[in-house]
């Protein structure tokens, strides 16, 4: 059987005529092309990916069985890894923009890139975070077990950090704040 994308018949075809790639493979991937722009492996029981393509923009790996990720591309503006075994992400590129990374049993999170705008890292074992880049508009870091927040950017348009029971205390709200969920026990 085939199991690996670089061997499918048609992967030259693929390639020149689109950059999309979706799979339903539901084993190892070992091999992927490095033309192809977006990689999406959701729901097939994947435990493992390795190597990413060079020049992916988006890599979407939700629902699957996936306990580590491998160095990411440079070219990556979005990594959905949701419901996974992930423990921890490997260093996030300098140009990504979003991040799902819901659903795993991650304690700490890498360095956030100065570009990201979109984290949502909710229902992990977080005890921390990273400083919070000034770019970043909506983090939802509910469901962890945060004990405080970092600095919160004045670009922050949404903030969800219900359900932390350790956490009774906020920083500073961005004046620009238009959506916080937190636990009536929270204290500004």
């Amino acid at each position: 059987g085939v199991n690996s994308i670089g061997h499918c018949a048609r992967m030259d075809n693929l390639l020149h005529s689109g950059t999309y790639l979706s799979t339903q493979f539901n084993y190892a991937i070992t091999a992927i092309a490095t033309q192809i722009d977006g990689i999406t492996l959701f729901f097939q029981r994947v435990n493992s990916i390795t190597p990413f393509a060079v020049n992916s923009s988006n890599i979407d790996c939700d629902n699957n069985k996936i306990a580590d990720l491998p160095a990411l591309p440079s070219s990556l503006k979005q990594l959905n890894c949701t419901y996974n075994r992930l423990t921890e992400l490997p260093t996030l590129p300098s140009g990504l923009e979003r991040v799902w990374c819901i659903h795993n049993n991650m304690t700490t999170l890498p360095t956030l890139p100065k570009s990201l705008v979109i984290l949502n890292c909710s229902n992990n074992r977080l005890q921390s975070l990273p400083t919070l880049p000034r770019s970043l508009e909506i983090l939802d870091c509910a469901d962890n077990r945060l004990v405080a927040l970092p600095t919160l950017p004045n670009s922050l348009v949404r903030l969800y950090c219900n359900s932390n029971p350790p956490l009774t205390r906020l920083p500073d709200i961005p004046a620009h704040l238009k959506d916080l969920r937190c636990d009536k026990y929270v204290e500004n």
